[in-house]
């Protein structure tokens, strides 16, 4: 089978705009006419409307204009049968190798070779659209590993323990992958080397990242650039505890020795929406009105490489994955929910707005979650790896709020226009920017340096997290940035509507 490439070019993993979706999740929902729901085969069916005759599945991720798909795992998992989803759910982070395909999402999965045909159709049928798509990747530990084929080769080998004897549980899954052992490297360093051979997988999202070796992660890149040298890589980079010394871990205080990964960047996810978790969701962050976190977004928009106000995380602003929802805890909107009661749908919807338009304007790798663009609900449930049809997409939202996919279509467009925004090296990025920040909370960020603005004299970056409206006299007319980058609206005097962010021009 010959391997369907996209034409489009990545020159670096900054380009990148990631979607997070679900195989099952994207298209089990009712309220399209997709076929074959759940399944590979669904994530590729062309022409598909909504009830209300908007765009589904393949056609909408086409629409928004998102680069990288990346899909929760496809790596069979053990928590579901392969004939039960009508019965049971699991998102997929229980594997039982690192190389056979999940069946669950075939048309036929006793029909073994049908989910690896299936499966490779998916990616070039996305190639085919100049859309990648990125695996994300269990390999910190194995469903069951006294049972596993790991265990049956080579006994007390291919799992970590501690001085004590017993299996180290630093993935909170029962047991961790020593992956600084040759042989369990190589195993590792083989799946990733099968999955872009084999089925040209354009990227790898690592789980629990931090619980890996840095030999084995600096050898997976290195044999991944080979196949594929636009191929991205990046993970979750919490420093978990395990008998695999600290500076080891591919972890993100150890991230100046990982320069092609990108980690998570919770530091982000944390000053735009405050803190994730259960006993802090009320807890405000930037965009739900603690304007305090305003030197905080400073340093994140830089992509965190500066010294605005903290000591630089990464090495290069790709190393920042930027992100304020993911498949993991509450939604956006379901935080806002909470952190913001007193305040009606529609306000909501407008901070949904503004939180995605500062992941997608800030230095980095911007990441979204599927259904974040529209405010998509778990109805509070913050831990559902294994509850049925809480995770799908509801597309009936989509039509409901249209308006919202619209301007992230309008967003993502922009972000691809806006090369400044893609700048890489914080020697550049340290002193490109003037950022003001005003006595009625106008944050404002401006650049002259006519060498990053594609032939433009200045650029303005208006940012109002505030209820209120704004000014601004800009003394000289400047053109609003729309998607299409054509305006005839010039503006000597800037008006920034409450919760909305302008980038202008002149």
């Amino acid at each position: 089978m010959n391997k369907i490439k996209p034409t489009n070019l990545y020159k670096k993993m900054n380009d990148a705009i990631i979607y997070e979706t679900n195989v099952r999740d994207f298209t089990e929902d009712k309220n399209t006419n997709v076929v074959h729901k759940g399944k590979y085969a669904g994530m590729i069916e062309e022409g598909r409307k909504t009830v209300g005759g908007n765009p589904a599945g393949i056609d909408y991720l086409k629409f928004l204009g998102v680069t990288h798909i990346q899909l929760n795992p496809i790596i069979d998992f053990n928590s579901l049968k392969d004939d039960e989803t009508d019965k049971k759910y699991n998102w997929g982070y229980d594997p039982i190798s690192f190389f056979a395909i999940e069946g669950s999402y075939s048309l036929n999965p006793h029909d073994h070779m049908l989910r690896l045909k299936e499966f490779r159709s998916l990616v070039d049928a996305y190639h085919s659209h100049n859309m990648r798509i990125v695996m994300d990747v269990v390999f910190n530990h194995i469903y069951e590993h006294s049972s596993s084929v790991f265990e049956k080769i080579v006994p007390n080998y291919f799992f970590r323990r501690k001085h004590n004897g017993e299996v180290s549980n630093g993935s909170g899954c029962g047991n961790d992958v020593a992956s600084e052992r040759r042989m369990a490297r190589r195993i590792l360093v083989d799946s990733i080397k099968y999955f872009i051979d084999v089925f040209d997988v354009d990227g790898f999202r690592f789980d629990l990242m931090g619980l890996l070796d840095i030999t084995t992660m600096l050898d997976i890149e290195n044999e991944a650039k080979k196949l594929k040298n636009d191929c991205i890589l990046y993970g979750e980079g919490w420093n978990m505890y395990c008998p695999l010394p600290h500076e080891q871990r591919a972890c993100t205080d150890n991230a100046f020795k990982l320069k092609g990964y990108g980690f998570f960047n919770d530091m982000f996810r944390d000053v735009v929406k405050g803190p994730t978790f259960k006993d802090q969701i009320t807890v405000k962050g930037y965009i739900n009105g603690d304007l305090s976190y305003v030197h905080g977004f400073d340093f994140v928009f830089h992509g965190s490489v500066t010294h605005h106000s903290y000591n630089p995380r990464y090495a290069y602003a790709h190393q920042s994955i930027n992100y304020v929802e993911c498949h993991d805890n509450n939604t956006l909107f379901d935080k806002l929910l909470q952190s913001n009661s007193y305040e009606d749908e529609a306000i909501l919807k407008r901070r949904i707005k503004l939180a995605n338009s500062l992941t997608m304007y800030s230095l980095g790798v911007p990441f979204f979650h599927m259904g974040q663009e529209i405010g998509l609900t778990k109805h509070g449930l913050e831990n559902s790896y294994n509850v049925l049809r809480v995770n799908n997409m509801d597309w009936s939202e989509v039509d409901k709020n249209f308006d919202m996919v619209v301007f992230f279509k309008d967003l993502v467009t922009k972000r691809k226009i806006v090369t400044v925004l893609h700048l890489d090296n914080p020697l550049d990025i340290e002193n490109i920017f003037d950022v003001t920040i005003r006595d009625d909370n106008l944050l404002i960020i401006h650049t002259d340096k006519k060498e990053y603005l594609n032939g433009d004299n200045e650029m303005y970056i208006f940012i109002n997290p505030t209820l209120d409206i704004k000014t601004y006299d800009l003394k000289d007319y400047h053109r609003v940035l729309t998607g299409s980058n054509e305006t005839d609206l010039r503006l000597s005097n800037a008006i920034i509507n409450p919760l909305e962010v302008d980038i202008l021009y002149k």
